[in-house]
């Protein structure tokens, strides 16, 4: 390789990589500030995420912050506080008794179960019958404050109807938004407005007196991501991620294009080849070329009546040609053989 080669591919090793080193950076600011995550996630740092929460409370120093990424089934919990931010209404009215099972069971596992609603997500309720689960068992129904604006969608918020049981928390205009009951040595908590909880509310007026009562006394809060979507499939990537191997990543993809590229073509890309005939002789040419190297002038009619004598042994010729000129004694010759 020649050195002007091996600049090129240096160069062009140094431009991949800069250009890697890049990319992995603009996708590490992505990530660490949540863009990706959905709404009410802890990972997220927009104002509708509740990060600012969850580094609050791990700043404090006095409690242990933890994701969650599997369910209560998968990964149970003991005497901890499991928050529930941004859950789903319609998914409480449904709630199976299979559901209710697992937070009761977590509940009496010393754990206080906290499920926050997220009004933004009441679109075309459903009717919950009046025999469902969440009636039946715990004897609670959801229900929306219609919105001011007949041409906003979105409710002013939700709150309970029924609660017989349960104890009221906190209270809006005679209306229940957080009610708790007991199950065992734990709690279950529903509060019909995730929005305490969000980066936004905490920054403009946090209500630290209401959030603090709702997550309790224990000494590690989880927040759960699973019932956001945010769920480990335990795939490579996700190792990738969790163990920061990011660059890493983006360096044997770089050194993998580097490889394929050079293989595939040199740099600086080689001149195109003309190529060129090169004429010879024929069997006559070659011969003449010979004799002109082996022969001198002044020998080649003795050599060629060598030759022919040789060949013709029983033959002679009658007058022996001139040796002062070689043409006047070939035509000599040339005669008598042609006249013989």
């Amino acid at each position: 390789m020649s050195k002007h080669s091996r600049l090129g591919m240096l160069l062009l090793c140094l431009l991949i990589a800069g250009i890697a080193a890049g990319a992995s950076q603009i996708f590490r600011i992505r990530i660490l500030s949540g863009e990706y995550y959905p709404k009410w996630s802890s990972l997220r740092s927009e104002p509708d995420g509740t990060r600012v929460l969850f580094d609050a409370l791990a700043g404090t120093g006095r409690v242990e912050t933890m994701r969650k990424y599997q369910t209560l089934a998968v990964e149970p919990a003991r005497a901890s506080t499991v928050l529930y931010l941004g859950f789903s209404p319609a998914a409480l009215i449904n709630a199976s008794n299979d559901d209710l099972d697992q937070y009761e069971k977590a509940a009496r596992a010393g754990n206080r179960i906290v499920i926050a609603l997220d009004p933004s997500a009441w679109f075309n309720p459903p009717a919950a019958p009046a025999d469902s689960p969440l009636r039946k068992r715990w004897d609670v129904a959801v229900d929306a404050i219609p919105a001011a604006n007949k041409t906003d969608e979105e409710p002013r918020g939700l709150f309970f109807t029924r609660a017989r049981g349960w104890t009221s928390d906190a209270a809006l205009n005679g209306r229940y938004i957080v009610v708790e009951r007991a199950f065992g040595s734990g709690n279950v908590v529903l509060a019909a407005n995730s929005a305490m909880f969000s980066n936004q509310a905490l920054a403009e007026n946090a209500s630290t007196s209401l959030i603090a009562r709702i997550v309790g006394p224990n000494a590690r809060v989880i927040f759960d991501e699973s019932h956001l979507g945010i769920q480990e499939s335990g795939s490579v990537l996700g190792l990738v991620h969790k163990y920061r191997l990011d660059g890493a990543l983006w360096g044997l993809f770089a050194l993998a294009a580097v490889f394929v590229w050079g293989h595939a073509v040199g740099f600086p890309p080689a001149q195109p080849s003309v190529s060129t005939t090169t004429l010879g002789h024929d069997a006559g040419g070659g011969l003449a070329q010979l004799l002109r190297r082996q022969v001198p002038p002044s020998r080649v009619v003795d050599e060629c009546l060598s030759q022919w004598r040789h060949s013709h042994s029983g033959h002679t010729l009658h007058s022996p040609p001139p040796k002062t000129d070689p043409v006047e004694a070939y035509r000599a010759l040339q005669q008598e053989l042609t006249h013989k």
